[in-house]
Order: C-alpha cells, then structure tokens, then sequence
C-alpha cells in the first residue's frame, strides 16, 4: 500500500513487498505459520502479475506440501497444525459464518466470522495439546489482533530505522511499550476472569476426527441429503449399535487403570477406578530449577481429564515423592491426604492447612475401600518401632484388586524392608520398586518372599 503511493511499479512494488516479507521470516527464524504465509503471499502476488485466478485451498496445501517435504516432522510441529487449521478453517467457513450476521453485514462481522471460523477449527487441536478454552478468546481476538498488528509495523519499523536514524528508535520504543502494556493490561483483565477458562481432557484421535466430520456436515461440506436412503439407514443402524456398546461398557466394565507418570527422579502414580481418582506422590524437583508437579504432573492429569482426586497418598515428605501437589493443590480438587506421617513445620503442611484439605495419617493395619473390589492395605510403617528414619518411615501399602496385588514401596530400605518381609505372606504380582532401585533397597529377603 505504502509502495503503491509512493509511484513504485507493480512488478517492483511486489518484489519489495516479498522480499521484506521474506526477510521477516529469515529474521524470526521462518516458524511453520510465517513460512507458510510467506509461500501462500508469493503464490498470491504472482497470481495477480501473471493476470491467473488461484484457489486458495490448493495454495494452503501446496505450502503444506513444500513444508512436509524441507522436514516431514514438521507434521507433528503446534504451530504447523494450528497455523494451517486455522488458515483453511477461515477459508472454509468464515463465508458460511457470515450469513449468520444477515443482513448486517460490515467489517465487525466479518472480523468476527474469521475469528469464530478459527476458534471452531482450533478447538480439538487446543483440547489437545492445552487442556483449556477460553470462553473470552473471541474478545481478546478482537481487542489485541489489531494491537498486535501495529506492534509488528512498528517493530519492524524500528528495526529498519535503527540502520539509519537511531535517536528515532527511542520514540518509536516508547510506542511500542505502550501498545504492548495496553495489550499485556487487556489479556491479565480478561484472563482474571473466573469463568472464562473450561478445562478439556485430551481427546482421542477417533473424537477429533468425528469432530471434523461433525462440523462439515453442518456447514454442508459434506451433503447427507445427497446419500441414498438405505445408506443412511445403515449409518444409523451402526450409530446405534456403537451407542449400546459403549454404555454397556461403560456400565458394567469395573477395571482399573494405575498409570506410573514419568517425573524422573520421584514417584507419581495415578490409581484410576471406575468412580474414584487416586494418586499415590506426586513428584518434585531435588532442584528448584524444574517444577514437575506443574510440567509433568499436572498436564499428565489434565491430558486425562482429572479434574478431582479422591485421595492424595503421600508416602513420606522428601521433595521428589510431594513437591508437586503445590501444582496440583490450586487446580485439582482433592478431596482428602493420607500419608504414614504428620511432619510438623513442613511447608506442605502449610499449604494443606491453608486450603482446609483434611489430613489423615496411615498406620500398618489399616484398610482402605477405594471402589468396588478395590483395597489398599497398608503394610507399613507400625506404630511401635523407633528411630526410624524419613525413607523407612515411608507408607507401604497394598493394592489388592480380585486377587491381583501390587505393592506400594515408597522409600523403604533395607531395614524397613527385612521387618516389613515378615508380615507379608503370599506373592505380589508387581512391585513399585523401593527407593528407586537404590543400592540399600530391593534385598534378597523381601525379594525371595513376595516373588514379584
């Protein structure tokens, strides 16, 4: 546009144009979305010179084509999938979206059948990898795309101009530092808002898909008027049948699920029933400079869609078995801790009394009903041995689901584990292995007397 006013030729004027937006990309690295665009605008400009029509689906999937082949892992890439989703879903369905608005019909509407045609298109992909939609995306679309549009210019203005006038790069920061604090104020408002987040679990592969189908059929990409009568009937015939199968399974299918989450040097373990969510440690960082609990355990969880956990069973308070429940304490309801243990002045227990979550301490005898057919029993520790320390004061318990166990270690070592061996009788089909597999752990003793 600046070009064209200036008096600069057409054929030069898009050179310029594509070499500057080349340039950006070069500069940032060519991300999947900039890449994209920059391969969709030259199609675009070279279009118009040679005076030929284009179909902008096919310039999406030529991008996407030249994408794949440069690294085929790019398929795997976020910014790859939502860039390119978003691109097709506005080309698919902002036109549709816009006869909504009938007979209103201005720049707001078609700003905002752009940007419901992405947040449709997105939303899978979002529940996916990020466990949250926002209810007010749509307003803050609205409010910051045009805020972060002039930021780009000006940026880029600045970057240029800085080569030759640099004392007019300081006005030019100043600017940019307000529209960005304006941009920075408008999203804290709006993401302090209670209501605005709902939490998703991960959908499968197979819901994503239907999903898609879904949405074609009510924008009439796909035509099922079109179908004839007898196929149809066989899709329902189907649908139905599928639907009868999937609550007799969910009605009378009682298995269980323990999921022992990769948190590295600690131990997470997630106990699923039919009706109850339990969680045995939580994981934690012997260095502050990771929190698991808020980048392994917590997603892991959320990816599942655990919004409430029953119980948190922590076996003994070292930071790698319980730092993480800091994450989890904020965003998972927790219904109840247990541990084997009340450690006095601990931060932890700060942190539990402050939210009013109940604490109970576990002791060796104890039994717990975690659902239909589902106990925990706990092994270990009893109350009348002294001196113990951290690691064999750790909760020892057993899972016994229709005669299939599994024992529950903690940190227990080799004193722990030669009284402990004593009061167990009868195999264990698994062990959580003690200590993680350290040297002063797993003895021959207890070993040879559950034969796991």
């Amino acid at each position: 546009f600046i070009l064209s006013r200036i008096g600069i030729k057409r054929r030069l004027n898009i050179f310029i144009t594509l070499a500057i937006i080349w340039s950006y990309g070069y500069i940032i690295d060519y991300p999947s979305s900039i890449l994209r665009s920059s391969i969709m605008f030259s199609i675009i400009y070279y279009s118009q010179l040679i005076h030929e029509p284009y179909d902008t689906v096919n310039n999406l999937a030529l991008a996407a084509f030249i994408l794949l082949f440069i690294n085929p892992f790019n398929l795997l890439d976020i910014g790859f999938q939502l860039s390119f989703m978003a691109t097709l879903s506005i080309v698919l369905f902002t036109n549709a979206i816009e006869r909504w608005f009938y007979p209103y019909k201005n720049k707001l509407t078609t700003t905002l059948s752009s940007i419901f045609a992405v947040h449709i298109g997105l939303l899978p992909i979002q529940a996916y990898y990020f466990n949250r939609i926002s209810l007010l995306s749509i307003c803050a679309n609205i409010l910051v795309i045009p805020l972060l549009s002039i930021s780009l210019i000006v940026g880029f203005l600045m970057l240029i101009l800085s080569f030759f006038f640099p004392f007019i790069t300081t006005a030019f920061g100043y600017i940019l530092n307000i529209i960005l604090d304006i941009q920075f104020a408008i999203l804290n408002i709006l993401g302090n808002i209670p209501f605005n987040i709902i939490k998703a679990r991960s959908p499968e592969i197979f819901e994503i898909v239907l999903f898609y189908i879904v949405v074609l059929i009510i924008f009439k990409f796909i035509n099922i008027s079109r179908l004839k009568k007898m196929l149809v009937k066989t899709i329902i015939f189907y649908l139905i049948i599928l639907t009868v199968w999937n609550f007799a399974v969910v009605i009378y299918d009682e298995s269980i699920e323990i999921h022992f989450i990769d948190v590295g040097q600690g131990d997470a373990i997630y106990i699923r029933t039919k009706r109850n969510n339990y969680l045995m440690d939580t994981g934690g960082s012997l260095l502050n400079t990771f929190d698991v609990g808020k980048n392994i355990t917590l997603p892991y969880l959320e990816k599942l869609g655990v919004t409430k956990l029953d119980a948190v069973f922590i076996t003994h308070f070292h930071e790698d078995h319980c730092q993480g429940l800091l994450a989890l304490i904020d965003e998972i309801q927790i219904s109840k801790i247990m541990s084997s243990y009340y450690p006095k002045d601990n931060q932890m227990i700060k942190e539990i009394k402050k939210h009013n979550i109940p604490f109970r301490v576990l002791k060796k005898g104890d039994s717990l009903k975690l659902d239909k057919d589902i106990k925990l029993k706990i092994l270990w520790p009893p109350d009348n041995v002294p001196n113990l320390s951290e690691n064999n004061m750790s909760l020892v318990s057993l899972l016994d689901y229709r005669d299939f166990n599994i024992l529950f270690t903690g940190d227990i070592e080799k004193e722990g584990e030669y009284l402990l061996s004593n009061n167990i009788c009868g195999g264990i089909d698994l062990i959580k292995v003690p200590h993680h597999g350290s040297e002063t752990s797993s003895t021959d003793e207890l070993l040879n007397q559950i034969k796991p």
